[in-house]
């Protein structure tokens, strides 16, 4: 009965430190998301990723936020290469969904990546301006394909724009408060 007792307790006391956590977490991201321009989006996918649980500063969510855009990033860029296989996509958009792959690749090669690897050494000063080249990149892409060319990848190039929008906001406020 005792053993009970006490495993009663215990479970009791984990249970309160999981709700703390989350409550914790809950407030960081909240706080965090109402310095973006998107609080929505920044709210919906961190709360969405497992990870965010383990986060206990604004730099583990900026990192949280960055791996999605990135894999946002990668599902685009394999979107883009299944509709250049495409037999039925003409000459000159081929060559602009070329061109956007082209793009795509190097926003996970160069910019992501770098970012990434600048939050976790805790080096801020460029990762903003890694973040607006993600942001130009996309810009390039969907402004290639001009009337009467229609871009095949219209509703990816705006979810990326505005997931790297979110994670620029949140390592602008890294950046210029210098906070961990």
């Amino acid at each position: 009965m005792e053993t009970i007792s006490k495993a009663l307790i215990l479970l009791s006391i984990v249970a309160h430190l999981i709700i703390l956590g989350h409550a914790q977490n809950t407030t960081l991201i909240t706080q965090t998301c109402n310095q973006t321009p998107n609080y929505n989006l920044c709210v919906s996918t961190l709360t969405s990723d497992p990870k965010t649980r383990y986060a206990n500063d604004t730099r583990h969510l900026a990192i949280i936020m960055v791996l999605h855009a990135n894999g946002l990033s990668t599902k685009t860029q394999n979107h883009i290469f299944g509709l250049i296989r495409n037999r039925g996509i003409a000459g000159p958009v081929r060559q602009l969904l070329d061109k956007c792959y082209q793009n795509y690749s190097r926003i996970i090669t160069n910019r992501l990546i770098e970012t990434v690897e600048d939050l976790l050494a805790k080096r801020y000063a460029f990762a903003p301006d890694m973040m607006k080249n993600v942001q130009r990149y996309v810009n390039v892409c969907e402004g290639s394909f001009k009337k009467p060319v229609k871009s095949p990848i219209s509703a990816d190039n705006k979810a990326m724009f505005d997931l790297s929008g979110v994670a620029y906001a949140i390592i602008s406020h890294l950046s210029n408060n210098n906070v961990t």
